[in-house]
């Protein structure tokens, strides 16, 4: 019904008439990973199909939307000559396939890309522990598992009921905190190598895949050369609110990329787009001009290009309701409810 609506909208000119109203304003996309397999269906926040995603950049094509670089579009926005209706597109983490699927389509395109990199697995050049664990326990079609559970991370368990969600959820969650508490890289691969045999899943074929791995040194190098922006995105995928330890994140994510893109690293994203005031003086002192936060909305002149917003991408949203949130018809219905709401209050 929501979509059917959209469409109808559509039809009828609204999204052409709020592209005039909001022309000025940019909007930056964000992206994660390419499903390899079924990722998209366990996460469609994060994972997409390359079907969905070059779909969307022919709909920017077709509605004549302007795809700008990161940096270009902060310039022209800061000089006041933004193009009307400007995009960015940007993707988080630099998972393995990107080379394959983000960058060629956005170059058959013609369009400037962002990635910005983790780089702890990019060097590591393993399956990412925790993303991994939770698609395991979406995967498999186990009831419950029995026996001696400690090569899994759950010492002193015997049996653990999989048919319940909330109790699946909450062993999958334990696993995770007994990796990270416990194990270096190597324990915590261990751990999905026996939770594979236990879930009677194929923990090779995955890795053999690229499944929840991310882009190493060569691949890295690869798209730099071919002119995509890598940017930063921390070491670790954690940004502390602590100044010695986030200034730690950036200056070995900095040390992995900066001899890659050959050029000093000014743009940053926060992971998860999790972000606190307290650290905007810090990315200051380290010489960073931009970061992206996951709140939505449009970037204006004059707003704080430390707490940039974005617009997350979905598998799930359809073209129309897209192309109603990239022209500002959303935006525009957001603050009309706002005001209502507050005329109510």
């Amino acid at each position: 019904m929501k979509d059917r609506i959209y469409g109808m909208l559509r039809r009828a000119g609204a999204f052409y008439l709020m592209r005039r109203l909001f022309r000025h304003k940019l909007m930056i996309l964000c992206y994660h990973g390419i499903s390899l397999d079924d990722e998209h269906e366990w996460w469609p926040g994060v994972f997409m199909t390359e079907d969905r995603f070059r779909g969307r950049l022919k709909l920017l094509k077709d509605h004549g939307y302007r795809v700008l670089g990161l940096g270009d579009a902060l310039n022209r926005l800061s000089e006041g000559s933004l193009p009307a209706n400007s995009i960015v597109i940007t993707a988080d983490d630099g998972y393995l396939n990107s080379p394959e699927t983000l960058v060629e389509c956005c170059q058959e395109f013609g369009y400037p890309l962002t990635i910005y990199v983790t780089s702890y697995y990019a060097e590591k050049q393993t399956p990412i522990f925790n993303v991994m664990v939770q698609y395991l326990f979406w995967k498999t079609d186990r009831s419950s598992l029995k026996g001696d559970l400690s090569a899994i991370g759950l010492p002193g368990v015997d049996h653990i009921d999989l048919e319940d969600s909330v109790e699946k959820q909450r062993w999958c969650e334990r696993i995770i905190n007994y990796g990270r508490a416990n194990c270096d890289e190597n324990g915590r691969q261990n751990i999905l190598k026996a939770l594979c045999a236990k879930l009677e899943l194929n923990y090779g074929g995955m890795v053999t895949a690229g499944m929840f791995r991310l882009m190493g040194q060569k691949q890295l190098q690869m798209i730099a050369d071919k002119g995509v922006d890598v940017q930063l995105h921390t070491h670790r995928h954690v940004f502390p609110v602590d100044k010695d330890q986030a200034n730690r994140e950036i200056s070995e994510n900095r040390e992995f990329l900066e001899p890659i893109a050959g050029k000093s690293l000014e743009h940053f994203c926060y992971p998860s787009g999790k972000w606190d005031p307290a650290q905007l003086p810090w990315l200051n002192k380290m010489s960073i001009r931009s970061a992206t936060t996951c709140n939505l909305g449009f970037v204006s002149e004059g707003d704080d290009y430390l707490t940039l917003r974005r617009y997350l991408d979905k598998q799930t949203i359809s073209d129309n309701e897209f192309l109603a949130e990239i022209s500002g018809f959303l935006a525009f219905a957001r603050q009309i409810r706002g005001k209502v709401r507050s005329i109510w209050n």
